[in-house]
């Protein structure tokens, strides 16, 4: 966030009013590793979440940049800093992101959030043409979309009208995003609140609604980023610490492959997370890695998915299988099973760490067949990456530990050794067809690398 305090400094106003030290140590971090920076231009609160709709503690930008034209002023000097520091061939690489205000506001800790109309999209597609253009004049190659409206909110027929709008302006997003998160937001006696949805589908479901939107409004051919989903928004539930969401993520990842061009989790880090009432090493924050860095179940299976040919996919029940040219596999598999009612009977920052994982409807086993033909025949290699309960699964190592708040440093030591397990098998593929069985507990994710033997 460029508007934080801690990330930009104001000094004499005219040239040369802001310093950007912090964020070029970001920025000079990450183009030092290769690496293509996302930024997202509006300045957004830092929010911590106990439920939906119940607040932890919230930081407000600083009243500096409350006034729009305070706002447009040091973007545009910013781009100039930009310019000048990394060149217009790099910076033409990065990604830009202008967000609408966020339809999601906290009173006294309680939510009090509305949904945006009509007059809220004017003044939004008002302010995305002054950024674009002032982006567009120094790089004209860069790309630049939004608007990251929660999709869960509207109709398809809401988002296609706003779409229609924005078509009509100047500046065009290169292209749209959205987050996805399972509430819908409800009214009663003039209130507005967050009701928790139960199927673990949403995000397909959204991302779907999202895209045919697009298309109706003739956006069909612009890129799809979900730049953040996930099981909750609460940063206070142990469901983030726990291989649901692993599971949730492998599943999900499946369903919309080839619907979206980029897929964010929320977040990375449990420090964003963190707060006075988060002394135990795991506290239900909402990254993939703990307030040590140490991975969660979510980190190892995005890290897997990130591995995945892009070539060919096939999604099928269970798992999701890709291939590169020449014929070697892998293949994402997962047994999501959803929560029963006592999940949703509770307040998300109530739910136990101990009992958080027995909190599904089924505890069966699942055996999914996997088949693949057209495969040359003789001996493949299957190499398999597994992640459960008993392999990856850092909450349980901490059960292990009697949930100790103050951990000794063998003890973190120990827990970051916690991986997913691997196993190499052979299988011999018989009339171009190579087939097995694969048997998973509730929630498993597995994740498949299959090369020829020789």
């Amino acid at each position: 966030n460029i508007f934080e305090e801690n990330v930009h400094q104001s000094s004499a106003p005219g040239p040369g009013k802001y310093n950007y030290g912090r964020l070029d140590e970001i920025l000079d971090f990450l183009v030092k590793q290769h690496l293509c920076p996302y930024i997202e231009l509006r300045s957004k609160p830092h929010r911590l979440l106990r439920t939906a709709n119940q607040l932890v503690h919230e930081s407000r930008r600083p009243e500096d940049f409350e006034d729009w034209e305070k706002q447009a002023e040091l973007l545009d000097d910013f781009f100039g800093h930009l310019l000048r520091r990394y060149n217009r061939e790099a910076v033409n690489t990065w990604v830009f992101s202008y967000s609408i205000e966020t339809d999601t506001k906290f009173e006294d800790y309680s939510f009090i959030g509305k949904l945006i109309n009509e007059e809220q999209w004017d003044v939004y597609l008002k302010e995305f043409d002054i950024v674009a253009g002032a982006l567009k004049r120094r790089f004209p190659e860069a790309r630049i979309g939004g608007a990251g409206f929660p999709a869960q909110h509207y109709s398809q027929e809401h988002m296609k009208r706003f779409f229609e709008c924005w078509r009509q302006h100047p500046y065009k997003p290169d292209f749209i995003s959205v987050t996805s998160f399972p509430y819908q937001i409800m009214q009663e006696s003039g209130k507005w609140y967050e009701q928790r949805r139960t199927d673990f589908n949403f995000v397909k479901d959204d991302v779907e609604a999202v895209r045919t939107a697009m298309k109706d409004a003739g956006f069909g051919d612009r890129e799809l980023h979900l730049t953040e989903c996930n099981l909750t928004l609460s940063d206070r539930s142990y469901i983030n610490d726990s291989v649901i969401r692993a599971a949730f993520i492998a599943s999900t990842a499946a369903q919309i492959f080839d619907k979206v061009d980029l897929l964010g989790v929320w977040n990375a880090l449990d420090p964003y997370s963190e707060f006075s009432d988060s002394a135990s090493y795991l506290f239900g924050g909402n990254g993939i890695l703990t307030k040590t860095g140490i991975a969660k179940p979510a980190f190892f299976v995005l890290e897997l998915i990130h591995h995945l040919y892009r070539e060919m996919a096939v999604e099928k029940e269970g798992y999701l299988i890709t291939a590169n040219e020449y014929k070697h596999y892998k293949l994402l598999v997962h047994h999501l099973v959803n929560m029963d009612m006592s999940y949703y009977l509770k307040e998300e920052d109530q739910l136990s760490a101990l009992g958080i994982e027995q909190m599904i409807k089924s505890s069966e086993r699942k055996t999914i067949h996997i088949r693949i033909e057209d495969i040359p025949e003789g001996c493949w290699q299957i190499r398999r990456y597994c992640i459960s309960r008993d392999s990856g699964s850092i909450l349980s190592e901490w059960l292990n530990l009697d949930m100790d708040t103050e951990l000794r440093m063998e003890e973190l030591d120990y827990l970051e050794k916690v991986c997913p397990r691997m196993f190499i098998s052979k299988q011999n593929a018989e009339k171009n067809v190579l087939e097995f069985d694969i048997e998973l507990e509730p929630n498993e994710v597995q994740y498949l690398h299959i090369t020829e033997f020789n």
